[in-house]
């Protein structure tokens, strides 16, 4: 057994031993969604081949130069398997007489190599034009696209050593050619000098005669197995660029060099198939032909059973999430009921976080895991029991719960993932175990309660009235905004900037109020309500009478903050024009950010209360629009956790501040039941 079959055995049983994990990792996990009959599955998978798989259809629907890049990869990597790494197999056997030497397979290898050459190219230059895409990139999509380069030149590069290898004429000589006499053999390393572009350590005559004599010798010996080189219009062009450099490759015998480089590199990337992004052509493909071409959701399907939800109290630290709490999860060993083959075939292209609807928020909070292509990897980490750390999985955690459901991402998917199905699936899932929703979080708990967990409000509110508050970046208009951006109240280039306060903390925009409760009358959430003190604890102008007393922090867990639809009537009616519907979106801002701030610097998960129902999943944030001097969305954490709050204001000092409120009943600062 010679290098080469020994290198090809152990990097195929490496490939097959990975293919056959990752396929039990599929196998272990139940489909979500009714199974279709066999021979509808089937026709779907022979329309899905030809028209997904091998035309890449889904590609040309969402980007064309996208498509190009991987139309380019695709076929120039079949071409190459086909008939170049297995013409002994495949190329042989169908075509008598063949030589990987002659023509049309020269040509071919050249244009194939080219083809998958030029498609990475394509793909290396896009991911660095696009702005949010570059960003987006890590180090594995760029280290696959490097692989693919480097094997590709590697493969270019030993052909155009061997062009110019005297070591490599003198071996095909020996085979193929026998001289009459040392005249013809001059005549013959003549020719192979003046037109093949063969360099020798001592340079054969060049005159026309000698050179036409060695040119009947080739059409008499050589050009039943040997093409003109010519044909190689890619290596032999290199080939006339190493001529300079010839005789140190000669030295170094670079075509032997090169050919265990070439072998090498082919052989890891074999073994590296099933791990990693590598494997995603396999992954992609069987799930597009187990999609059956088709473009929606099958999310309408069954569900995961839910599992019970963790206890944890007021003061309690909740249990972290681990391997086998994650892999427990359900009777089926599938926390959420998935498919393992559908996370396995993303590309990482990019293209659901770049048509994301929820993109913007991204923007202003920073979480990664609130983009697709960002979140999809946290999933599978979730879902294959490795743990996630206490701020990832509260990231991981908002990101699903801004998701608005809207199958944006699985219409443009490439791969045919069903991402609307993982989405509602996880959804549920950390519905269950980790509260989801800060609005359910909030009603939770008294007001009192939320006094003590939340603490003062100053340190955050700062953060000024501009577009964002969050870590994110502001939006480069092309609607992911990856940038870092300057936190207000940091340092420029050493100088402080100078503290800016938001609405609630200037006096300007409350000092008019008179508390003459117009804003609460018009309010339809006071008017829908049948017991506002206990329902919303506080009504409007109660909220600015304690923002006027400097009671900020007693008014960031009041339900009606939470509750507000941002009308903007109490706004409108204001006789004053004092920015109330301003003013609490903006506390709803505040507390928000302490939500999450407090869930990434918790220890553990950040596991909701268990006192409060299942969310199921849905979101509910407000979709109005926030207006020109307001803080950003009002979007918070996933949960938040159970310690004390430190420094909180009095909250008899809040019954007191609410008491003195104009026309309105106690707000009922006592716990909710």
């Amino acid at each position: 057994m010679d290098f080469f079959d020994a290198g090809l055995y152990c990097a195929a049983a490496i490939c097959a031993a990975g293919t056959l994990w990752r396929a039990g990792r599929w196998l272990r996990r139940r489909p979500l969604g009714a199974r279709e009959p066999l021979h509808v599955r089937l026709v779907g998978m022979l329309r899905a081949l030809p028209l997904d798989v091998l035309l890449l259809r889904r590609t040309w629907r969402t980007n064309r130069t996208r498509w190009l890049a991987h139309a380019l990869i695709l076929g120039g990597f079949l071409g190459l398997l086909l008939f170049h790494a297995m013409d002994g197999v495949v190329t042989a056997d169908l075509f008598p007489g063949y030589e990987s030497t002659l023509d049309p397979w020269q040509w071919l290898r050249n244009l194939f190599g080219a083809a998958a050459l030029l498609g990475v190219l394509i793909a290396v230059a896009r991911r660095l034009a696009i702005g949010p895409l570059r960003r987006l990139s890590r180090t594995r999509d760029w280290a696959l696209l490097a692989a693919v380069g480097v094997i590709l030149c590697s493969g270019f590069a030993l052909e155009a050593a061997k062009l110019v290898s005297p070591a490599v004429y003198q071996r095909m000589t020996d085979d193929y050619f026998f001289p009459g006499s040392d005249e013809d053999g001059e005549a013959m390393r003549a020719f192979w000098a003046a037109e093949q572009g063969m360099v020798f350590e001592l340079a054969p005559p060049a005159d026309a005669a000698t050179v036409d004599r060695g040119r009947e010798l080739y059409a008499e010996s050589c050009v039943v197995c040997h093409a003109d080189t010519a044909s190689a219009f890619v290596s032999r062009p290199l080939a006339a660029l190493l001529a300079p450099a010839a005789p140190a490759l000669r030295a170094v015998r670079a075509d032997v060099l090169l050919w265990y480089a070439h072998v090498c590199l082919a052989f890891l990337a074999l073994a590296a198939l099933p791990f990693a992004k590598f494997f995603h052509p396999v992954a992609a493909t069987a799930n597009l032909l187990l999609r059956g071409g088709r473009h929606g959701s099958d999310a309408g399907g069954s569900v995961p059973e839910r599992s019970a939800p963790g206890r944890s109290s007021l003061r309690e630290s909740p249990a972290p999430v681990g391997r086998r709490e994650a892999r427990n999860a359900g009777a089926a060993r599938d926390t959420f009921g998935l498919t393992g083959l559908g996370m396995d075939a993303c590309t990482r292209c990019a293209e659901c976080s770049l048509r994301c609807s929820v993109a913007p928020s991204f923007a202003v909070l920073g979480n990664r895991d609130i983009l697709p292509s960002e979140k999809l990897a946290s999933l599978n980490r979730y879902a294959s029991g490795r743990p996630l750390s206490g701020a990832k999985l509260a990231a991981f955690a908002e990101g699903s719960r801004i998701c608005t459901e809207c199958l944006r991402c699985t219409e443009v998917c490439a791969s045919g993932i069903d991402l609307q199905r993982l989405w509602m699936a996880s959804k549920r899932e950390l519905a269950a175990r980790h509260r989801l929703d800060p609005n359910a979080e909030m009603r939770a708990r008294a007001v009192s309660e939320w006094v003590e967990l939340l603490g003062g409000a100053d340190d955050i509110s700062e953060r000024g009235r501009g577009g964002g508050a969050g870590r994110g970046g502001m939006t480069d208009g092309k609607g992911l905004g990856l940038e870092g951006d300057r936190e207000h109240g940091g340092a420029v280039d050493g100088v402080a900037e100078p503290r800016r306060l938001g609405l609630a903390d200037d006096a300007a925009s409350f000092h008019g109020c008179v508390q003459c409760t117009t804003c609460t009358s018009v309010c339809p959430v006071v008017a829908v309500s049948r017991d506002p003190a206990s329902e919303l604890d506080l009504t409007p102008q109660q909220i600015m009478n304690m923002l006027r007393m400097g009671l900020k922090g007693q008014t960031l867990g009041a339900r009606m903050v939470w509750s507000c639809t941002t009308c903007y009537k109490c706004q409108e009616h204001c006789p004053q024009g004092v920015p109330v519907a301003d003013v609490l979106f903006e506390l709803r801002n505040v507390a928000a950010e302490k939500l999450r701030e407090r869930a990434r610097n918790a220890e553990g998960p950040a596991l909701a209360p268990s006192g409060s129902g299942d969310t199921g999943g849905k979101t509910d944030v407000s979709r109005s629009a926030a207006p020109a001097g307001t803080t950003g969305t009002a979007i918070a954490a996933g949960g938040v956790s159970a310690t004390d709050g430190g420094d909180a204001t009095s909250a008899e000092a809040g019954k007191d501040a609410a008491s003195s409120s104009n026309g309105a009943a106690d707000p009922a600062m006592e716990e909710t039941k």
